[in-house]
């Protein structure tokens, strides 16, 4: 599996971009003094654009294999993905002609953080929201994030397809606080909302009713780590305040 480490990008391709790095990249004065700036040789013509973008992907080719052709399936489908994410700031930026790819390897490098650190539910659901893979906000056109992120691991790290997979497949099983109509928003199941490491649900609530709203069972959490119920597939609606997410467990 590949580390953070080695999907760390050399300064030379950075230079060699389309576009400078942002002005609050992470590169530190020792990758700085690493590739002395260069220049045309008098009397030689500039590099085109085309030609730079040609010896840039040719380079990440060969750092990561599989590059080039994930850059073309980007050019076929208008890949200039453009997000305000936290890579911008790190070695993934390409500048605003290869977007997609500096987008694609950092969502690999936290997602194989993830992976390796072993993290919590919680910090999973962080790394997908992060990522795009998974949105809270429904929208009226399919979102690019989660195929750009898919050809990513599929090509850079497929060894993190599965462990993705499964985390995606809870996410989808579970849903936050609110009101869910029971067979249409949610499933009948048993489910556990469960408070990050070190924190509490405090004057939280909970209730499952029939379908013309009655009681069916409630309860007051003054305070709790975790708060398991099982909704019955007879249950008109479920309703949580102050609880999180909660997660399938049967």
């Amino acid at each position: 599996m590949r580390t953070a480490a080695t999907l760390t990008l050399s300064l030379a391709l950075l230079t060699a971009c389309a576009a400078p790095p942002a002005t609050d990249s992470t590169s530190t004065p020792e990758q700085i003094t690493d590739t002395p700036p260069s220049g045309p040789t008098q009397g030689a013509e500039s590099p085109s654009p085309e030609e730079e973008r040609s010896e840039t992907i040719a380079e990440l080719e060969q750092q990561w294999p599989g590059a080039e052709d994930f850059i073309a399936h980007a050019d076929a489908n208008d890949w200039d993905y453009r997000t305000n994410r936290t890579h911008r700031g790190t070695d993934f930026w390409f500048g605003d002609d290869l977007l997609a790819i500096g987008y694609g390897l950092w969502s690999v490098d936290r997602i194989n953080t993830a992976v390796e650190e072993g993290y919590s539910e919680h910090d999973w659901r962080d790394v997908l929201f992060e990522t795009g893979v998974v949105s809270m906000i429904e929208t009226s056109s399919e979102p690019l994030a989660p195929e750009l992120v898919d050809l990513a691991v599929q090509t850079f790290a497929p060894e993190l397809e599965e462990p993705l997979q499964q985390q995606i497949d809870a996410y989808h099983r579970g849903f936050s606080s609110g009101t869910h109509i029971v067979g249409q928003d949610i499933e009948a199941g048993t489910y556990t909302a469960t408070a990050r490491d070190g924190e509490l649900f405090e004057n939280a609530y909970w209730e499952r009713t029939s379908t013309s709203g009655d009681i069916i069972a409630n309860d007051f959490v003054g305070s709790a780590q975790s708060v398991t119920v099982t909704i019955a597939s007879s249950d008109g609606q479920f309703t949580a305040r102050g609880l999180g997410f909660w997660t399938r467990v049967d």
